[in-house]
C-alpha cells in the first residue's frame, strides 16, 4: 500500500523502520519482503542493504470503493484518528465519508443500526467504538466491516484498537501505593451493560489484587449525557468520596474536572484523576494530566491497509491491538487524609 500511494519510492526503508511503522516483528517483515521479491515488486541489493523498488501497482489493481465511517458519537468526527483515516482513504482514491448518524444517536441498538445501514450506499464500513451486540450484527452481514476500538474481541470481524489493560493494572497498583482505596473507573455504559468488558474486568481484578473490595461504586453505570455524568459524579461524592478517578475520554475528564472545581475540589490535591486517552489540550493544563497514550498513526495505518485489501477483494478478519504507555503528570498524588 505504501508503495502504491508513492510514500516509499526507489528503495524500501530498513527492517527496523518497517517493524516500527507496521507494528509487526522482524520475522514477519522479512517474510513479506521475500514474498514481494518473488512477485517482482522488489529486487535485492545484497546483504544488509535495503531492497530496491522495481515495480509499482497501477490504479487498475484496485478499484475505488465507498467507505463509510459510522462514528461513536457526535464529537467523533473531530477526533484526529477518524479524520486521518478518511484523509488517507481519499489519498488512495476511495470515496470515504462519515455516516450521517452516530452509534449514540442510534441508541447503540442493533435494530436501529440495521435500518440506518440499509438506507446508506456503502461498499464497506468502519465502525467506531461499538458495543458487542452492534459488532455481532455487522459480522452477520455480507458487507466488509472493521471495528475501530469498541468491543469487537471474539467477534468474527476485522478490528483495531489499543491494549490498555497492562497500563491500567500498573496504574491501579501505583494509586494503591499512594494510599488510594476508593478508586473509580468512569467508563462507557456499553462497556458495563449487559456484561463487563475485558478492560473493566482487568481493572476490578487489579483492585482485588491490591486488597481493595469493589462494588458498583468502583464501576458506576451512568446515562451518557452531560446531566447524566454530573449526576453520577455527585452521587459518588455524596457519602464516601472517591480519592481517585480514572476517566475514559478527555471530554469526560474535562467535564468532571470543571464540575469538581465548581464545588471547590482541586485535582491532584483533593482527588487524583487520570484519563484513558491522550488529548492535545492536556499540554495546556495545570496540573499536568496523567493519561494513557499510544501511536495513533499505527491505528490509522492498520485501517488503511485493511481498506486496500478489501478493494483488492481480500476480506481480512485480522484483529490487532497496539500497546499503550502511561504518561504520569501532576493530576495524581497521595490519597487525601
Amino acid at each position: 500500500d505504501e508503495i502504491a500511494n508513492g510514500r516509499w519510492k526507489d528503495q524500501m526503508p530498513g527492517i527496523a523502520h518497517l517493524t516500527s511503522v507496521l507494528g509487526v516483528n522482524h520475522v514477519t517483515i522479512n517474510a513479506a519482503l521475500r514474498q514481494l521479491e518473488q512477485e517482482g515488486w522488489l529486487a535485492s541489493q545484497g546483504r544488509r542493504r535495503c531492497r530496491r523498488i522495481v515495480r509499482t501497482p497501477s490504479r487498475q489493481d484496485t478499484r475505488p470503493m465507498r467507505f463509510r465511517l459510522i462514528p461513536y458519537d457526535k464529537e467523533s468526527p473531530t477526533e484526529p484518528d477518524c479524520l486521518a483515516i478518511l484523509d488517507r482513504l481519499h489519498e488512495q482514491g476511495h470515496l470515504a465519508a462519515f455516516a450521517r448518524k452516530s452509534l449514540h444517536e442510534l441508541g447503540m441498538n442493533p435494530e436501529r443500526v440495521a435500518r440506518f445501514v440499509a438506507g446508506v450506499e456503502a461498499d464497506a464500513w468502519i465502525v467506531s467504538g461499538a458495543s458487542r451486540e452492534v459488532f455481532e450484527w455487522f459480522a452477520r452481514q455480507d458487507c466488509p466491516v472493521i471495528g475501530l476500538f469498541g468491543r469487537f474481541s471474539d467477534v468474527p470481524i476485522a478490528g483495531v484498537g489499543v491494549r490498555k489493560s497492562p497500563v491500567l493494572v500498573g496504574l491501579v497498583r501505583r494509586l494503591a501505593s499512594l494510599g488510594h482505596r476508593r478508586i473509580v473507573l468512569v467508563s462507557h455504559r456499553e462497556r458495563i451493560v449487559p456484561s463487563v468488558a475485558l478492560l473493566e474486568r482487568n481493572f476490578l481484578a487489579a483492585m482485588a489484587e491490591c486488597g481493595i473490595p469493589t462494588s458498583s461504586f468502583n464501576l458506576p453505570e451512568w446515562e451518557p449525557s452531560n446531566v447524566g455524568l454530573r449526576q453520577c459524579i455527585d452521587g459518588l461524592f455524596e457519602l464516601t468520596p472517591p480519592t481517585a478517578l480514572i476517566v475514559d475520554e478527555p471530554k469526560h475528564f474535562i467535564a468532571i474536572q470543571n464540575h469538581l472545581a465548581s464545588k471547590g475540589l482541586q485535582v491532584g490535591r483533593d482527588v487524583s484523576m487520570v484519563c484513558c486517552d491522550a488529548d492535545p489540550s492536556f499540554t495546556w493544563c495545570h496540573p499536568t494530566v496523567t493519561h494513557i497514550r499510544w501511536d495513533v498513526g499505527k491505528v490509522v495505518n492498520h485501517v488503511v491497509r485493511w481498506s486496500n485489501q478489501v478493494a483488492l477483494g481480500k476480506h481480512s478478519l485480522r484483529q490487532k491491538l497496539y500497546d499503550a504507555v502511561l504518561v504520569e503528570g501532576e493530576s495524581i498524588g497521595p490519597a487525601p487524609k
